[in-house]
């Protein structure tokens, strides 16, 4: 896999999220999977670091990262509740990044959000 980010800098925000020990704290990591057509993953780069800033700065981001390979790509962010994520879809930002991004897909895109009740990073 070839990172667009160093890996240390992942561990440590990963490492920074708690885990949830009740309903009412409720961190959880999003991780989405992208395939894009080849002519297609210069563009997704360019506009991942032109708006990756105003994404970790949306309210209950904690952080977001983007790993490559191939033309496969994965987003990886950090939100403290499930609402804070839901607001940013239906954000004006969400839905300029996400027109954009769906374009070039070569395949639907596939997300899991993972809440952070257990944490373990191996070889940290």
């Amino acid at each position: 896999m070839e990172p667009l980010i160093p890996l240390d800098s992942l561990k440590q925000a990963l490492g920074q999220m708690t885990p949830s020990g009740s309903d009412s704290d409720q961190a959880f990591v999003r991780v989405v999977r992208m395939s894009f057509r080849m002519d297609c993953t210069d563009r997704f780069v360019l506009l991942f670091e032109e708006n990756k800033g105003r994404i970790a700065g949306h309210e209950g981001c904690r952080f977001v990262y983007l790993l490559r390979c191939g033309d496969t790509f994965f987003t990886i962010s950090g939100w403290d509740r499930p609402e804070d994520l839901e607001t940013y879809r239906t954000s004006a930002l969400f839905g300029d990044v996400w027109k954009k991004t769906k374009s070039w897909l070569s395949e639907p895109a596939q997300a899991w959000s993972c809440p952070i009740t257990a944490w373990a990073l191996h070889g940290a």
